[in-house]
């Protein structure tokens, strides 16, 4: 938590974008939520058998559904664009600081790191944090929207109903040991692909004399152990993942049973 609030300060001078992609993801959830009752209305009177005198009404509905698509289209552009824009310029920022940070590291440190792993912490660490900000916290947020609306929604219909609907909720908490594993296992990914890019680095640099001392079989060997090291955590955490997300699924489906 205190690293996403350092990351938002830093993320100031781009404050009026992230502000205007969030209104813009709040529109589009309501938006969302708003388009079934309108739909809803229509297939009511053209159900009714009393379409032919409401057709005024049902054209005046269906133009305002129209607009809301429309509207919907323009904010999911904002939200996406603003929100991209903002996380990219944030990453450039944190480059330049890493870099800058490096820049005053003693000479010790360097002593035993790797060239391709400085790199990656400055490319391929600081990427991961625009997903971040333009992916998993917009999809959050736009999820527990989207459940208060439903479940107030609900609530107002019919409030028994909604009680037995959210009913097994409080169970998708168990999926946490899941989610730790999906973490780690993204981790240990994003430290292999640094080893991986090292090595590379070294390797390429070092070319010449790979060839002179005649290790090409030896140091592809050790490339494709990194490279098999690094897919393999990616898989471990594809497969959490694809546990998570039928689970979460089955025990919110749970609820209509």
């Amino acid at each position: 938590m205190r690293l996403i609030i350092r990351l938002f300060k830093m993320a100031k001078p781009w404050a009026r974008y992230l502000v205007i992609a969030t209104l813009a993801l709040f529109a589009v959830t309501a938006i969302n939520l708003a388009t079934p009752f309108v739909t809803r209305q229509i297939i009511a009177l053209m159900e009714s058998g009393a379409y032919r005198q409401e057709i005024r009404r049902i054209i005046s509905m269906a133009l305002v559904l129209l607009g809301l698509f429309v509207l919907r289209a323009v904010c999911q552009f904002l939200s996406s664009y603003l929100s991209h824009l903002s996380s990219w310029r944030l990453v450039s920022r944190l480059r330049s600081v890493i870099y800058s940070h490096f820049q005053k590291l003693s000479m010790s440190y360097y002593q035993d790191k790797q060239t391709g792993q400085l790199m990656s912490r400055v490319i391929n660490d600081t990427s991961t944090f625009e997903n971040l900000i333009a992916h998993a916290i917009p999809d959050l947020a736009t999820n527990i929207l989207t459940l208060a609306g439903v479940l107030v929604i609900l609530l107002t219909i019919n409030p028994l109903l909604a009680l037995l609907v959210c009913a097994p909720i409080p169970f998708i908490a168990l999926l946490s040991v899941v989610l730790r594993r999906i973490r780690r296992s993204f981790s240990l990914g994003q430290k292999k692909i640094a080893e991986l890019n090292a090595l590379l680095q070294d390797n390429f640099s070092g070319m010449k004399e790979i060839q002179v001392f005649n290790k090409q079989e030896y140091e592809s060997a050790r490339v494709a152990e990194k490279s098999t090291e690094h897919s393999s955590a990616l898989i471990k955490a594809l497969f959490y993942s694809g546990i998570l997300n039928p689970s979460v699924g089955f025990i919110s489906s749970l609820g209509t049973v």
